[in-house]
């Protein structure tokens, strides 16, 4: 049997100033994206406290509202990742590492605007020309430090879509599993979680295996003959 989810509980029209009601409808569809709820304009206004009639004015419908979450949800991660590159050293492990680093807190610490993040495909995101847009930059970056670090021997040789597959699942691993609860189930609730972030991200980027994995040869690494009549 699923586990029940728990309503969402409607905020009073008080919760907003007057003329910031799409910023609070736009934090009330992050509400029902986090609570796997669908997103639509009539529960929005009831979160908000509205009427169902009040978010038409600035959303006609639940794509626009969905798209401006995206466009929200994209300026975040790119102010996140833009500071971070400014910030870094000019080598490209030591800019790779800030990418990496402002993943995390971004997952982390606007963990709303993360689990839309991740569902953007689900949700449509890709609808929206500046959501494609910034993301992309942002992959294509990735990439040119990737290549960069390889001619310069910082990074690992290979295949640039593996690396960069490689690269961006691992953090994005991360941050699914502390939005989960991963990170308290394993013992590790008390701790800083962008801390015990940083030093998984330490083993990935250092090698997490001393010795070569053995790979199976010969027949012994073949299903078993079926000799049954």
């Amino acid at each position: 049997m699923s586990e029940r989810r728990r309503p969402i509980a409607k905020k009073s029209p008080s919760a907003y100033h007057h003329g910031h009601l799409r910023e609070a409808l736009i934090a009330a569809a992050l509400r029902l994206i986090g609570s796997g709820e669908d997103v639509n304009l009539r529960e929005a206004a009831r979160l908000v406290g509205v009427s169902p009639g009040a978010p038409f004015r600035h959303f006609r419908d639940k794509a626009a509202l969905l798209a401006a979450v995206a466009e929200e949800t994209m300026r975040r991660f790119r102010r996140e990742v833009g500071g971070a590159l400014d910030a870094a050293p000019a080598t490209p492990a030591a800019r790779i590492h800030a990418m990496a680093m402002a993943y995390l807190r971004f997952a982390l610490g606007e963990s709303a605007y993360f689990r839309a993040f991740a569902r953007a495909g689900e949700l449509g995101f890709f609808d929206s020309d500046f959501y494609k847009k910034e993301n992309q930059e942002t992959l294509d970056s990735l990439d040119r430090l990737i290549l960069e670090g390889q001619q310069r021997g910082e990074v690992a040789s290979g295949d640039l879509r593996i690396v960069h597959l490689a690269s961006r699942a691992f953090v994005y691993g991360l941050g699914r599993m502390y939005v989960e609860g991963h990170f308290a189930r394993m013992g590790l609730g008390e701790e800083d979680p962008l801390a015990v972030a940083q030093q998984a991200l330490s083993v990935f980027e250092q090698g997490l295996l001393r010795a070569s994995p053995s790979r199976p040869r010969g027949p012994s690494s073949r299903a078993p003959r079926d000799t049954s009549p």
